[in-house]
């Protein structure tokens, strides 16, 4: 991987680690599958995924802390609930330095959990302000929240 490997918004070795980790330890028994690997040109791929993973009421202090004092009952439809997310990343490789220069990744966390919660209003209270958005990606602290 490349020092300065391009995540989206964000760059660096660094900053992918957090990821993996803070998502390793936020959500339990995470389990990737490569559902189909595509070549996309002569220096890319295209990883077609299933994530599934525990959502473990810890999860909800850490990632949905809005939820915790005043959703209750929305809270107890996803805790402790199995969700499987189907997932995409773009791939680019340095053949000249024979590295990894960009992940893109684009996962859809927003239908399992409308599927847990019921209806596209709870799905949304679910998100509004949450530490992570519908597409799982890691959410910046605002100013304004």
């Amino acid at each position: 991987v490349a020092p300065d490997v391009v995540l989206g918004v964000r760059c660096g070795k660094d900053e992918l680690m957090q990821d993996w980790h803070r998502l390793s330890s936020v959500f339990e028994n995470i389990a990737l599958r490569l559902v189909r690997l595509e070549e996309c040109g002569d220096d890319a791929l295209v990883a077609t995924t299933t994530t599934n993973f525990t959502i473990p009421e810890n999860t909800v202090h850490e990632v949905f802390p809005h939820l915790y004092e005043h959703e209750s009952q929305l809270v107890r439809k996803f805790v402790g609930q199995r969700v499987d997310m189907s997932g995409r990343t773009y791939l680019e490789w340095d053949r000249g330095h024979t590295r990894l220069t960009s992940i893109i990744s684009h996962c859809d966390l927003l239908t399992p959990i409308l599927g847990l919660v019921g209806s596209v209003e709870n799905a949304s209270r679910v998100f509004e302000k949450s530490k992570i958005s519908p597409d799982f990606l890691r959410r910046e602290p605002s100013s304004s929240s």
